[in-house]
């Protein structure tokens, strides 16, 4: 009898143990598992992937917004972009061809409240030529000082023909210079503190002189209502 109870209790000793052994390992893979899906919690934290970034993109420009890389018209001024405002289509329709931008003249100058712009077409054909000019003086008399000077000048010389021109502005005359077969024909005048000139060379074989006059006085209100700003 002896002999059998000891057998008995190294048998139930022999399954407390197992069972401890296997609960212990069971609690390792529980805690191993834990660990595993935390680390890879962690990662996804730290490591964003690239439909999450990690930095806010910057917002798209908008209009009010600009992006100060250009575009867009430049404002209306004594500076080289301006000529780009000029409607040429009256220009090329007279002449029969097409603007050649390559050609263009443009000069631009500006002190305080003074400045001058001065644009300069040709045609493709290369020897059609338009030519506007603007210059701010620094008061409206200082301007009609000028204006006067130049007036007397051209009536003086006997190569100009000067008739009065009282459509636009202040004062201003008309003048035609040159010979039968090649002229300029334009207008001075003068507008608070500016000076405009509008000029067109023509070859009075192909094209009409009556004509040419009206593109001159297209532009001449055209520079008057771009500037009227600082007249």
């Amino acid at each position: 009898m002896v002999g059998g109870a000891v057998i008995v209790v190294l048998a139930i000793i022999m399954a407390v143990t197992l069972l401890i052994i296997q609960r212990t390992g069971g609690g390792g893979s529980d805690q191993a598992g834990d660990e595993t899906t935390s680390e890879a919690e962690q990662t996804e934290e730290e490591e964003p992937s690239a439909e999450e970034p990690s930095e806010e993109p910057e917002p798209e420009p908008t209009e009010d917004e600009p992006t100060g890389e250009g575009g867009g018209n430049e404002e209306v001024g004594f500076n080289e972009q301006t000529c780009d405002q000029f409607d040429l289509s009256a220009f090329e329709e007279y002449f029969g061809s097409a603007h050649d931008a390559g050609q263009d003249y443009r000069y631009s100058s500006s002190s305080g409240d003074t400045g001058s712009l001065s644009c300069t077409y040709y045609t493709e054909e290369g020897y059609n030529e338009l030519d506007l000019e603007v210059t701010s003086y620094s008061d409206a008399d200082y301007a009609m000082d000028w204006y006067e000077g130049d007036y007397e000048y051209w009536d003086d010389d006997d190569s100009y023909e000067v008739s009065d021109y009282e459509e636009l502005g202040d004062a201003g005359f008309h003048v035609v210079y040159g010979s039968e077969g090649s002229q300029k024909r334009g207008v001075e005048f003068v507008v608070g503190v500016l000076i405009i000139k509008v000029d067109i060379w023509i070859y009075t074989e192909e094209h009409d002189a009556d004509a040419a006059d009206e593109v001159v006085y297209d532009y001449a209100e055209e520079v008057v209502d771009l500037f009227s700003g600082y007249a």
